[in-house]
């Protein structure tokens, strides 16, 4: 007999786990604190339905526990607390795929996530447009900090947050929204229900406008490019037209860009962040400065007072976790593009999510580190986790969780959408 879609050995198993996740959304995207502390909670409680000895056939798992291990590691050797603490994220991390690949979750499942997420998305968004009309204070206190509407790092700007902490952060989260409102619209049977889509994704477009955060509008407009290639592979000329069109337009009419009035002060402010990352990293050849060392890093020793991060994914990597912890974090991506590759030939249905939301994250990554952020980084690790799963289901070594509405070369069958 099943219960909820779910066999009564399943119910007893994972009900629980199902019902936290839907807690686990809501804080994730309201508070970046308490999100983190109730993952944690969430995969130390479930440990025991983690698979463990199966990470060994999950590259991506497997690169996050290697680089667990190494930054739990280097903490230690340089006697750093706060970086041990950090080393700890990446277990959620690894955790949270393992949890992922669970033959149980089916595509209601799936469905109803996503859309928790956008409802509290537009809450979020609702927060971000009040902040934006100042009818929401700009100062700092606990309940500010907590639940995201201003940062530990006090931001001369006053661009909008919203529930993330940082204008950056997110633009990075709205981009994410917008992608994964516009797959919605597409699954959506009917035009009403599309048309709710597409205004969700149209307010989310414009939250990330309002951040002002450059990296994640270039980044979204890549994501949203390749996301577009995907359906209209007839029409490549043409597309290679209007965005060529579009791409020259910003080159001339840069005043386009968000914040364009800072844009080369913003650009050199990199160059030189940039360099000093780049200095670091080779005084710190093997085992780096330690995960979220740059946090504490004293002024004397960089020569510049406002150094939080490196401002590019894969330099922050080096430069926290060495030549060892770059070799891992590029050996399981390789794997990450190897799977996206494989899904896009075999027309898996959310191969154009998955694709677009990481090209998104590779692109707002050459001038950014939006995975500095755990709030951030399980959105990231969410989209790895399922660019996993999907491969697997492609390989056949489990059943296809997007079975309703798609046959699986991704056509439509007879079952109508359950968007």
């Amino acid at each position: 007999m099943e219960i909820n879609g779910l066999s009564r050995e399943a119910e007893r198993k994972y009900g629980g786990l199902f019902l936290m996740a839907y807690a686990f959304i809501a804080f994730l995207v309201l508070s970046p604190y308490l999100g983190l502390v109730f993952g944690l909670w969430m995969v130390i409680r479930n440990v025991r339905h983690v698979h463990w000895g199966s990470i060994s056939h999950h590259p991506v798992a497997l690169g996050f526990a290697g680089l667990a291990l190494w930054a739990g590691w280097t903490a230690s050797v340089q006697g750093n607390w706060i970086s041990f603490a950090a080393s700890m994220v990446l277990w959620m991390y690894a955790g949270f795929i393992l949890l992922l690949q669970e033959d149980v979750l089916k595509t209601e499942h799936f469905f109803r996530y996503g859309k928790a997420v956008l409802f509290f998305g537009m809450i979020s968004a609702s927060v971000g447009c009040l902040q934006y009309l100042e009818w929401i204070p700009a100062e700092k206190n606990w309940f500010y900090l907590i639940f995201g509407l201003a940062g530990l790092v006090p931001d001369p700007e006053q661009r909008i947050t919203a529930t993330f902490t940082n204008a950056n952060l997110a633009g990075a989260w709205f981009a994410c929204l917008a992608f994964l409102a516009l797959f919605y619209m597409k699954e959506a049977a009917g035009l009403r229900k599309k048309g709710v889509y597409l205004f969700c994704a149209a307010v989310f477009v414009a939250l990330l406008f309002l951040t002002g955060s450059r990296g994640a509008f270039a980044g979204f407009l890549a994501g949203f490019l390749v996301y577009a290639l995907y359906f209209c592979r007839r029409s490549l000329v043409k597309i290679g037209w209007v965005c060529g069109g579009f791409g020259l337009a910003l080159f001339l009419m840069p005043e386009w860009m968000p914040r364009f009035d800072v844009l080369y002060g913003s650009l050199a402010d990199r160059w030189l962040i940039w360099q000093m990352s780049w200095k670091l990293y080779l005084d710190h050849f093997l085992q780096g400065i330690g995960l979220a060392g740059m946090y504490f890093l004293d002024p004397a020793l960089t020569g510049y007072h406002r150094y939080a991060h490196a401002h590019n994914t894969l330099l922050s990597v080096l430069m926290e976790l060495g030549t060892i912890g770059g070799l891992i974090f590029l050996w399981m991506h390789a794997f990450v593009v190897k799977y996206l590759w494989r899904l896009g030939a075999q027309n898996h249905p959310l191969a154009p999510l998955l694709t677009a939301v990481f090209v998104f994250f590779v692109v707002h990554g050459f001038v950014d580190y939006p995975l500095m952020s755990p709030q951030v980084g399980m959105v990231y690790v969410f989209v790895l986790g399922m660019i996993v799963r999907s491969h697997r289901e492609a390989m056949g070594e489990i059943s296809p969780a997007f079975q309703k509405g798609y046959g699986w070369k991704g056509k439509k069958s007879k079952t109508p959408g359950t968007a």
